[in-house]
Order: structure tokens, then sequence, then C-alpha cells
């Protein structure tokens, strides 16, 4: 909180630097000066003057149609064709980050060279000179900000200031994406074909309100269109569309409902099908659910994740894995009987057997062999009471 308060933008874009800064400590794929471009030209906005014809290039002779009208669709294809021989190059880009990325970059190194180059990169990419000059200002000082602030230098952190972008790698574009989304966490958009042609819904409108691409949006030329993006804003005109789109991968969400520390990002039910296992080697208990991103109630991917220390069930899954011999070697011992199926743990939780070991086990939080073995340091009588109820 006092580090987003320190700086001079909207909170959702403080986070999405101060997560820039975390993902560059101690890494080579440093992204905190591309982390700065692009909440500089968010915050600025406007930065470009080009955007798509809405609509399609349909040439086909449709039946009773008059001459008037289809020479206007032809005109209309026409000038589709002509407007992407003379698009700009960062309408070519897969969505608007990399399209504000482009801007910046190629602005910081025009104006690094003269004032004339700097007027005449903007003239040729079809850009506003003020918003972008205004947005390259606040680029370094983001970065001189974050510099001091931070002390970046003793985290590994490199900047040259004053900056001048270069292209961001694979790695660095997607952890660049992951700090986007995590600052648009709550402007989720998810499409719905019931409510028109390339509509979506997004928690701001509710789900019976649809809401499209801007045709300023690079996503917007893109086929096909992603399932799931996230927005800066909302413009309403004849209808209401979405600005600064980006394109996100629902399992990227899904893992981050795993990590647990977003409120919007629900894992759900753990599911019997594919089974929850221990995982010896990796001292961790794996399972399968099905994480929604609650506002929405949209089902994300199913994926597998380490089962959070705050969950009982990694307890009972820990427990049952405990009893079949996976944890400690001798435990049980070897050719014991034990008077009941350890899968019992999973589906029994009022059992006594089952609450005489899953219950110390959740109380203490001790859910690994690593965990355990601590305990046992501390107190040798740990667990003895509830395994003894389960030998002859």
């Amino acid at each position: 909180g006092f580090r987003l308060a320190a700086l001079p933008v909207a909170p959702r874009y403080g986070r999405m630097l101060l997560d820039a800064v975390a993902a560059s400590e101690g890494s080579e794929e440093d992204i905190v000066g591309h982390a700065c471009a692009i909440v500089a030209a968010l915050s600025v906005g406007n930065l470009t003057s080009w955007e798509s014809v809405a609509g399609g290039a349909e040439t086909e002779v449709r039946d009773g149609e008059s001459e008037l009208v289809r020479a206007q669709r032809e005109a209309h294809r026409r000038l589709l064709e002509a407007q992407a021989k003379e698009a700009p190059r960062w309408s070519l880009l897969r969505d608007d980050v990399e399209g504000l990325l482009w801007i910046m970059g190629g602005y910081s190194w025009a104006v690094h060279t003269s004032d004339e180059s700097a007027e005449a990169f903007c003239q040729a990419n079809r850009l506003n000179s003020r918003q972008i000059s205004e947005a390259h200002s606040l680029m370094q000082q983001l970065a001189s900000l974050l510099e001091r602030r931070l002390a970046l230098g003793a985290a590994g952190v490199r900047l040259e200031l004053p900056l001048r972008l270069k292209p961001p790698s694979t790695a660095q574009s997607l952890k660049l994406r992951t700090c986007v989304t995590s600052g648009f966490i709550d402007h989720v958009a998810v499409s719905c074909p019931e409510l028109g042609p390339h509509a979506y819904i997004c928690a701001d409108l509710g789900p019976e309100r649809p809401v499209y691409i801007h045709t300023s949006s690079n996503v917007y030329r893109r086929r096909p269109r992603p399932a799931v993006l996230v927005f800066n804003e909302i413009i309403s005109t004849t209808k209401a569309c979405m600005r600064d789109c980006v394109g996100v991968d629902p399992v990227m969400l899904a893992r981050r409902a795993g990590a647990g520390d977003c409120p919007m990002l629900q894992l759900g039910e753990f599911l019997p099908v594919p089974a929850p296992r221990y995982l010896k080697e990796q001292d961790s208990v794996m399972a399968f659910c099905s994480p929604a991103y609650q506002p929405l109630a949209y089902k994300l991917p199913t994926i597998e994740i380490s089962v959070p220390s705050d969950v009982i069930f990694r307890y009972k899954v820990f427990a049952k894995a405990l009893l079949e011999g996976q944890v400690v070697p001798g435990l049980p011992p070897t050719g014991a009987r034990l008077l009941a199926q350890p899968s019992i743990v999973l589906h029994a939780p009022t059992n006594p057997r089952v609450q005489a070991v899953v219950g110390p086990l959740w109380a203490t939080k001790v859910g690994s062999r690593a965990e355990l073995l601590q305990r046992w340091a501390a107190d040798r009588r740990f667990l003895l009471e509830g395994l003894l109820k389960w030998l002859p």
C-alpha cells in the first residue's frame, strides 16, 4: 500500500509496476523499463490517430440487392483493402500492449536522435505527438522514481536512464502480459456469442449487457478473437466498447487462482478424478480443480495445483499417503494389516480413525514430510495415538 501510494499513477497501474519489479528481481529478463512504458501509455491514453473501419469485406452478389447497395459494398471493400496496405506497423501486432510497447520504444529512440525525427516518427505511424510526448516524459519519470524509491540496484535490477527500449523477448512478453493481467484483473471480459456476434460480457456492465472491442484496438483486427481478454476502459457511443485490450490465456488465470492471492479467482472443488496424489519426490500434495472467475461465474480450465496449506483437503490426502507408506519408510510397519482402507480418509470425515489422524495434521498444519519430521523433532508422540487406532 505504501509503495502504491508513492507512485503518481492509478493503483491498478501501480500494481503492474510493482509486479514487474518483483518479476525482475534476480532475473536476467528485466521488464521494469517496459512496464514503465506500458503504464505511461495507458495513463496518458489516445496515443494513436488511426483505427479500423468496422465491418467485413463481403463481395458476393445477393438476391434482390440493388445496384446502389452493391456499389456501396464494393466501395467499402476497396476502402478496407487500401486501409490494410496503409496500416501503421503497430496496428499489425497481436494486441494493444505489444502495440503500445512498439510505439513507446520507437519514439524513445526517435526523440533521442532529434525532435525532427520524433515528429517524423509520429506522422509516419499515425500518432498524436502531444500525447506521446507526455507519455514519454511520464515513462522517464516513473523509471527514475522506481530506481530511487525501491532501490532497484540493490535488487539486481539495472535501468539505464533515459530509457530507450528494445523489443522484449518472448520471456519478457509473457511476464509483461502477466503484470498487465494482474492490474486489470477486475476488467476481465469473456466472449458471449449468445448476445450477438463478437459480443463479450464483463463485470462492469453485468452478464446481460454486451460489450464490444473498440475498432482502434489491435485485438479488433485479430482472427480468431480471444475468448477471454482484459481491458483498460469502456467507452460508450452507440454501444459499449472496450479499449486497450489484451488477450488472456484462461490457463494463466487458472494458475493465478491456484496461487490464492486474488479473491476474484476461486479454486472451487477439488476433483475426485483424476485422483489427488502425494508426490514423494516433491514432498507436496497435488490435486486437480476447476477454478472460476467469480464476478462472471466463468469456469476456467481444469489444472493440477499444489493444494494450499489453508485447505483441509491437503491434510486428508497427506494422511492417506502416510497410511499407505508413501511418506515415511517403515510407517506403517512392514506387513501390518490396517483396520481400514486408507482411502476412507477422503470420504469419511466423521470416522473416528480418520479424525484421529487428520485432526492433528490439520490443527498443526502438517501437510508434508518435512513438516512432519520437524514436528516429530519437537514432539516425539505427535500422531502416535491416531496411528495406533489404525493398527490391530
